[in-house]
């Protein structure tokens, strides 16, 4: 089965994008200068994230879903004015949505932690 190995987001404001992930996914981005223009990539799971500039005029990505072992540790660092619904208990597990600063809907759910054996 096929597996997503890489993601870009383009961003009229890359350094606000970059703050943004690096504070909810808690994980450092590095700055690439090459190849390309300035751009910055951080390791996500599975999934390299990688965040470059666009002055062009386009439709954001829909929408990205994260999971994560703790939601109020994620959301801590966020600014508020990012999160639409904060950890709402559901028969999915808890979840969360939020917004990035460009306006990509971000579905937040805690993965459950079943006692080791």
């Amino acid at each position: 089965m096929p597996s997503l190995t890489l993601l870009i987001l383009r961003s009229h404001d890359i350094e606000t994008l970059r703050e943004f992930y690096t504070s909810f996914l808690d994980t450092p981005f590095e700055e690439h200068t090459d190849h390309g223009p300035r751009h910055y990539g951080a390791q996500v799971g599975e999934v390299y994230l990688e965040l470059y500039p666009t002055k062009q005029e386009q439709r954001p990505l829909d929408g990205i879903g994260f999971s994560v072992s703790n939601l109020e540790a994620a959301l801590a660092n966020i600014d508020q004015k990012y999160i639409r619904h904060r950890g709402e208990d559901t028969p999915f597990g808890k979840q969360a949505t939020l917004t990035d600063p460009d306006g990509r809907f971000l579905y937040i759910k805690e993965t459950s932690q079943e006692p080791e054996k």
